[in-house]
């Protein structure tokens, strides 16, 4: 009987890791992508080197270009509010919201918020803006609408030392970090050191499913922030990139230097 279970173990992961994608539509720009995000509609946001703005939907089809562009790379985009999403362009240490119905910008200079180097930032639960500051002990809550800012000390153990980060998320309070050498660290909402997840080294990171996913060599790892535990393993598509995004269980969005692939399961 044990036997059969451990077979069975041994089918269910291999079935897991076989993964047919299919390239649905390939889209080259003039310009490199330097960032991508996602909403909760499929719609996909792609930040570019010289500082434009696109926005195309789930098929690929362009919604909105946004042209101003500053020779000031889009460093992030956050569009967890899809009628406002947030740009971050960390040389000019700006933010700006993007009107998508006018497709105007309200600009935020971060030298008047902070005397560090914003690093990274992401829109917070309550309508407040998360800042990660370039000495990476501290995030920064900045609420737009007050202009009232409060620092929240990052507790770690000696162990842990973040020295280059690359993405930030924040998940039902849980504040995710993505560094190069560390890979995947969490923070509760009062800056807490909770955890830090094995094995976890990847150049990008995504939220889907209610699991973090992490491209490692030639495969999708989707890990849970509660207890991680990884829940499965599936095959990449083909080819190399830099940057991916789930838009559903079946779509993968790629991005390599100019070009975007969708990928769908066959």
């Amino acid at each position: 009987m044990r036997a059969s279970l451990l077979f069975l173990s041994i089918l269910v992961s291999v079935m897991a890791m076989a993964q047919e994608w299919q390239l649905k539509k390939r889209l080259s720009f003039e310009n490199n992508i330097s960032s991508c995000a996602k909403n909760n509609h499929g719609e996909i946001y792609l930040g570019f080197m010289n500082g434009a703005l696109i926005i195309l939907d789930k098929e690929g089809k362009e919604l909105l270009y946004n042209s101003e562009s500053n020779n000031s790379r889009v460093t992030s985009i956050d569009a967890t509010n899809r009628l406002r999403p947030l740009v971050f362009r960390r040389e000019q240490q700006t933010l700006n919201f993007i009107d998508r119905f006018n497709n105007r910008t309200t600009g935020i200079d971060l030298s008047t918020i902070s005397q560090q180097f914003v690093w990274l930032c992401r829109q917070g639960p309550q309508n407040d803006i998360w800042l990660f500051t370039s000495d990476f002990l501290e995030i920064l809550k900045f609420n737009p609408s007050s202009g009232m800012t409060t620092a929240i000390p990052l507790i770690s153990n000696k162990f842990l030392k973040i020295e280059k980060p690359l993405q930030m998320s924040l998940f039902k309070n849980i504040l995710i970090l993505l560094d190069e050498a560390m890979g995947v660290v969490l923070f509760d909402q009062f800056g807490n050191y909770t955890s830090r997840i094995p094995d976890s080294i990847s150049k990008a990171m995504d939220i889907q499913d209610q699991q973090i996913v992490l491209h490692q060599s030639d495969v999708f790892v989707f890990i849970s922030p509660f207890d991680m535990t990884v829940n499965k393993k599936i095959k990449a598509p083909d080819g190399a990139f830099e940057e991916f995004l789930f838009l559903d269980h079946e779509t993968v969005v790629t991005i390599s230097e100019n070009q975007l692939s969708i990928f769908v399961d066959r």
